[in-house]
């Protein structure tokens, strides 16, 4: 799913799973495994913000994803 699809139909309080589609590497590997979970996890939909034009500038559409729950 992407983040637009995300934005446009999740609700809030939904739980969004992200992956960059690598296999998890063994246990035994402490730092790839911990870099492999930043990349790859899930988390509630907690916040959408619309996009706003401020004169010249835009500031984009985005969520918050809260980890931990």
């Amino acid at each position: 799913m992407s983040a637009k699809l995300i934005f446009d139909h999740a609700p809030i309080g939904a739980i969004i799973a992200y992956s960059d589609g690598t296999p998890r590497p063994p246990e035994r590997h402490r730092r790839k495994l911990a870099d492999w979970k930043n990349r790859n996890g899930a988390g509630r939909l907690i916040c959408k913000r619309a996009a706003v034009e401020r004169g010249a500038h835009t500031i984009p559409a985005s969520f918050t994803l809260h980890e931990g729950d």
